[in-house]
């Protein structure tokens, strides 16, 4: 995996969940939709991250509306600004 790649992606799908926000206008629910469906669709090529979104059952009981497991396994690479 380069973390290059996956540190543009991952900044390509929060600027596309930051667009959809400003746009739409959407309620709580379709954010969380989106953001998840857009992680899930990044997932694909880089296979580094597990989602699972709470029903409302499941959110009243614990306030989180998904789960999310992220494995970044690699040399550790410092950046220095």
């Amino acid at each position: 995996m380069n973390g290059t790649q996956l540190c543009t992606l991952n900044r390509q799908v929060a600027q596309d969940v930051c667009d959809f926000v400003y746009k739409a206008q959407p309620n709580e629910e379709s954010v969380t939709d989106y953001l998840l469906y857009r992680l899930q669709e990044a997932n694909k090529t880089f296979r580094y991250i597990n989602t699972q979104q709470y029903t409302r059952r499941q959110e009243a009981t614990t306030g989180a509306d998904y789960e999310l497991e992220l494995w970044l396994v690699g040399k550790l690479v410092l950046f220095h600004y």
